[in-house]
């Protein structure tokens, strides 16, 4: 009997030690899961989340031009010499007089016009400049352009968000050179008297990679006073080739040349990237851009031209020299406000004319963005990223800045569908 109570005891003993020890395990656990893991975040402030992401934002040059792929060459909005020997003008003749007789003074062939006018077609109705794939000895300008904005790192491998009209400028509407004269609307067939276009008559909707009015040379002819094009027989297949598209990272000098991934036919958003051997800084994604609504907080990094002046901004600089650099270490400015309202896709935003081919946008309520803001991040106040600025409308009476909604950015990415 009391081999057996001592046996009982030992067993009683040992289950309470391990019991005990179990305890403790578990104890041990919630207590190093207690301090391990993370309170429920509050709302960030401005300065927080610059202090957090400015590593994640980066500044952006694009240099670009316009390439007939079947060709290989550059193309060129053709314009046309707006003179003629006076004899030519008064009688018709060509060339000068007799020999030995000074040569005539020019005139202008089409008075009230510049020195080069810029010719443009009618296709389908709509007005494009007419292209042509020679630079003329400087005479014909050509289409492309310079740009410099934000953009933000998504993927700790280099892949990078902004705007298509930065990344990918020939799919997006054109902005005409402030030089660029008044012009003159030709006809095909060069029977009609060509229509005179101010500057403000310009196509403020066509997209250079979509162009279709390509001439192989527009010839003069004097008698009638006329010019007649002579078209490509065959569609030319239209693509932008960068001279450099190049990113800097916040506070540092050395560029980093970037790659087009993929752009977005439904709003101003597309993809590049860099490849470097280092993980980079990301931004933390809110893809749920239903859940923004009126006077809900935004906060916004990027690198407006403003705001990088003070530091003195570098001049542009000279493609060929060898290793050109910054001059000032990039660091991106932070504004806060909210979002004032959102804009369904096909309405009307004023002050914003192309906007109304986009999605959806959000109106904020910045107002210290500019130029070279374009694809900032937006961030919400819990510093997620909802959406990318794209423009601003700078009247007096009521500026403010708009941005996509990242889901369309999520769509390039393959994170998800788009929010009808």
């Amino acid at each position: 009997m009391a081999q057996a109570k001592g046996e009982s005891q030992r067993t009683l003993l040992i289950g309470g030690m391990v019991l005990l020890a179990l305890i403790i395990i578990v104890a041990a656990v919630f207590l190093y899961a207690s301090l391990t893991s993370k309170p429920p975040q509050g709302p960030l402030s401005a300065e927080e989340i610059a202090r957090r992401y400015s590593e994640a934002v980066v500044f952006i040059e694009a240099g670009w031009k316009l390439i007939d792929t079947g060709s290989g060459r550059q193309l060129y909005h053709a314009h046309f010499l707006n003179e003629e020997a006076e004899s030519n003008a008064s009688t018709g003749a060509d060339g000068p007089g007799g020999a030995g007789e000074a040569a005539p003074k020019r005139v202008k062939v089409f008075e009230g016009l510049g020195q080069k006018i810029p010719l443009y077609m009618q296709v389908g109705g709509k007005v494009q400049p007419l292209l042509i794939g020679t630079d003329g000895g400087g005479l014909h300008n050509p289409i492309g352009g310079q740009s410099a904005g934000s953009g933000f790192v998504v993927r700790s491998d280099g892949f990078i968000l902004t705007n298509r009209h930065l990344a990918s400028a020939w799919e997006t509407a054109y902005v005409w050179p402030a030089e660029t004269g008044p012009g003159l609307l030709i006809d095909e067939t060069g029977k009609k008297e060509g229509k005179r276009l101010a500057f403000e008559d310009l196509p403020r909707d066509w997209v250079p990679g979509t162009s279709t009015a390509l001439a192989e040379s527009v010839r003069y002819e004097k008698r009638q006073k006329r010019l007649v094009p002579k078209l490509l027989k065959s569609r030319a297949v239209l693509e932008g080739r960068f001279d450099y598209l190049d990113v800097l990272f916040a506070r540092t000098k050395l560029r980093t040349r970037a790659r087009l991934v993929r752009s977005s036919d439904r709003h101003d958003v597309a993809l590049i990237k860099v490849d470097l051997p280092q993980a980079l800084k990301t931004v933390e994604i809110n893809p749920n851009y239903g859940g923004i609504g009126q006077g809900a907080k935004a906060v916004v990094l990027a690198y407006p031209a403003a705001a990088l002046e003070p530091g003195g901004l570098r001049q542009p600089r000279d493609l060929t020299a060898p290793g050109a650099q910054a001059r000032v270490l990039p660091d991106p400015a932070v504004d806060e406000g909210h979002v004032v309202t959102i804009h369904k896709g096909g309405q009307p935003i004023r002050g914003v004319d192309y906007a109304v081919e986009f999605g959806d946008s959000f109106e904020l309520s910045f107002r210290s963005m500019g130029g070279g803001s374009s694809g900032g991040p937006v961030f919400d106040d819990r510093g997620r990223v909802f959406a990318l600025l794209y423009a601003t409308r700078t009247a007096r009476e009521a500026p403010a800045s708009f941005a996509v909604p990242i889901s369309y950015a999520a769509e390039i990415m393959n994170l998800g569908r788009v929010t009808q």
